[in-house]
């Protein structure tokens, strides 16, 4: 799935302008899937041009016309196809096992902020995830599934660096001392 395929799948829900899809993104989306106004409004207009959506703009007192979109029949039918058809891989694109792998060529410290800073952005996530209410009547089941694999999975990476912290650490200072 890409990010027009996210956009018709938030409008499946009832209509919304590129701000209310941005907010959607970084609320239910955060632990898996992560678009900018740089992605979602050319995705829109994309949408618009295939007539997936239509658009229609509201006049605001000293500001820009808001545009508020709604997915039109094709548009649904595309995002239904598109469910059908994606084959559910798990994918992990991640800065911080990329820094991890090499770990090996930072400094004790360089590895230590590494996992400090991850780990922070972890807590901040599941913070995140926590606030939303379990059960929420307004959530469906497919997002309550998401929200809750995020919440298992990111406690256990918390639990993972937490327990292998000390381990690594411990490798990273043995192998400088091989070298000195």
């Amino acid at each position: 799935m890409d990010v027009k395929h996210l956009c018709l799948g938030v409008l499946c829900s009832g209509e919304a302008s590129g701000y209310d899809i941005k907010k959607y993104f970084e609320s239910s989306f955060r632990h898996f899937f992560v678009a900018g106004y740089g992605s979602i409004y050319p995705a829109l207009s994309s949408l618009l041009e295939q007539g997936f959506v239509e658009v229609e703009k509201l006049q605001q007192e000293r500001l820009p016309d808001k545009k508020i979109y709604r997915i039109t029949p094709s548009g649904r039918d595309a995002f239904q196809a598109a469910l059908e058809s994606t084959v559910p891989r798990h994918k992990v694109r991640s800065q911080f096992l990329a820094l991890m792998h090499f770990a090996h060529l930072l400094s004790p410290e360089q590895v230590c902020a590494a996992l400090d800073t991850h780990t922070v952005e972890l807590q901040a996530l599941l913070d995140t995830l926590m606030l939303s209410p379990a059960n929420d009547e307004s959530e469906n089941y497919g997002e309550a599934f998401s929200r809750n694999y995020a919440l298992v999975s990111t406690r256990a990476l918390l639990d993972f660096i937490r327990v292998e912290r000390a381990s690594i650490v411990n490798m990273k200072a043995e192998s400088e001392k091989t070298l000195a």
